[in-house]
């Protein structure tokens, strides 16, 4: 799902607008807020849009959900801001929660066959970056996950989004394909205030059934716990759960595991392959700020689930089962000062964050 908004109410418009009072409605020049939605459901897009109406009706806060039918796969990148109705003059925030990765898809065997020119040259890019980044040999803490086979290693979160980097003189240990190059490099001529990528924390992205095997055991397996505890602390009925684990995870681990070439469309990869794609299409690391990390913690302890926890890496959150990590959450915001470049200040995600007079928030 694509998220476009505009205002500084949304995405957490309850709890901004409680702890801010209703001086923001008041205003003479009233701010207002516009959340665009790219999904393929309508009848999911309709929903979201009734509930975000009356809840900013309920605060009396000028909001506007302007829902986009359509896939991040299939968008007309040439046409963004028609696309999705892009105005001038707002702050803009773009939110991709787990849809980043379908872009990865392409046929296993691409890798063989000859490159074009524009894939060369993304190639040849990335692996200058790379050689520009690394100061030398892989410290030993860091040495499987940054110089080895990405696939041949457990689980081993960074100390930094880009602490992994320093690379092997061939090709580099991450796909960049075109049609994720061209998404990113669009977002990124969107100018957003930032960019919140949201992704599942797993290995699925190799070639090797073996390999996706061996990971989607460990990692699907936490994923299942962690919903029976929660469908147990919600007292959800048995069939509910068993709907969801079989639409939602039950699919997943289908296409996983069944499918390869382009059909297999979840390729899930880890926090670092993830930011280091994101240094190369030029953007910078936002690190959350303590109050937004806390927010994410409190969220988790709601679910009511006693072995929900959260894990801060560099600045981004990890999401956990028991320790086990299941997702990733980072910011990044367009490097304005050169192509690549890293960013040392912190993103506050809090309603005493200075508000814009109007914002605009981009789901995917």
């Amino acid at each position: 799902m694509i998220r476009t908004s505009t205002s500084s109410t949304s995405p957490g418009l309850r709890r901004s607008q409680a702890s801010g009072s209703n001086s923001c409605a008041n205003s003479t020049a009233a701010r207002r807020a516009r959340r665009t939605i790219v999904h393929d459901d309508g009848e999911f897009l309709a929903k979201v849009s009734e509930s975000l109406t009356d809840e900013a009706d309920e605060l009396d806060v000028p909001f506007q959900v302007h829902c986009v039918a359509g896939q991040i796969e299939t968008l007309d990148l040439n046409d963004l801001h028609s696309v999705l109705g892009l105005k001038s003059g707002e702050a803009r925030a773009i939110v991709c929660t787990t849809r980043l990765h379908l872009l990865l898809a392409a046929a296993d065997d691409a890798a063989s066959s000859s490159l074009s020119a524009g894939h060369h040259f993304n190639q040849m890019a990335s692996i200058a970056r790379l050689q520009q980044m690394a100061s030398g040999s892989c410290p030993p803490s860091i040495r499987g996950a940054a110089c080895g086979d990405d696939d041949d290693d457990p689980y081993r979160s960074p100390a930094t989004p880009l602490g992994f980097v320093s690379p092997p003189l061939t090709t580099p240990p991450f796909q960049m394909p075109p049609a994720l190059a061209g998404f990113l490099s669009a977002a990124r001529a969107a100018s957003p205030k930032v960019v919140v990528l949201a992704e599942q924390e797993a290995g699925h992205n190799g070639a090797s059934f073996r390999k996706r095997f061996a990971e989607a055991l460990s990692y699907y397996a936490a994923a299942y716990d962690s919903l029976d505890a929660a469908a147990a602390a919600y007292r959800r009925p048995a069939a509910e759960r068993a709907e969801v684990e079989r639409a939602v995870l039950g699919e997943e681990t289908r296409d996983v595991l069944l499918r390869e070439g382009a059909r297999r469309r979840e390729r899930h990869d880890r926090l670092h392959q993830w930011a280091l794609r994101m240094e190369v299409a030029g953007f910078r690391s936002v690190p959350l700020s303590y109050a937004a990390l806390r927010q994410g913690v409190d969220t988790l302890r709601r679910c009511g689930a006693g072995g929900c926890e959260s894990r801060e890496h560099g600045g981004c959150l990890l999401p956990c089962w028991r320790s086990w990590p299941l997702y990733s959450v980072s910011a990044w915001r367009p490097d304005r000062g050169s192509a690549y470049g890293v960013g040392s200040e912190e993103l506050y995600l809090s309603p005493s964050a200075p508000p814009a007079h109007c914002f605009e928030e981009l789901m995917c």
